[in-house]
């Protein structure tokens, strides 16, 4: 298994254990200071992860957050799962090339 293959496996079971529900729970109650907080989370993970589609994804929602846009939010984070996803695609093509 490849380096770039073990950390989209580390990244992906950290934001499915840690993240995933929180961003559910945002889905259900809008709260802009833990919307904040979360994407710089989100942010920090991506870039230490080097995974560029989460890093624009979380830079999104923190401007998106910083000006109140509730639905550019409520976008984001239905958005989310689709990231996961592709995320899970990642690992698997890595998986598969070696």
């Amino acid at each position: 298994e490849s380096i770039k293959g073990k950390h989209l496996k580390k990244l992906h079971a950290n934001l499915e254990k840690n993240i995933l529900p929180k961003i559910q729970r945002f889905k259900e109650v809008m709260d802009i200071t833990h919307i904040q907080e979360i994407s710089l989370q989100i942010k920090n993970l991506a870039l230490r992860h080097e995974y560029s589609p989460l890093i624009r994804w979380s830079t999104e929602l923190e401007n998106q957050s910083s000006i109140f846009d509730i639905s550019g939010i409520e976008r984001s984070l239905d958005h989310f799962q689709e990231i996961m996803e592709k995320l899970k695609q990642n690992i698997q093509n890595e998986s598969s090339e070696v």
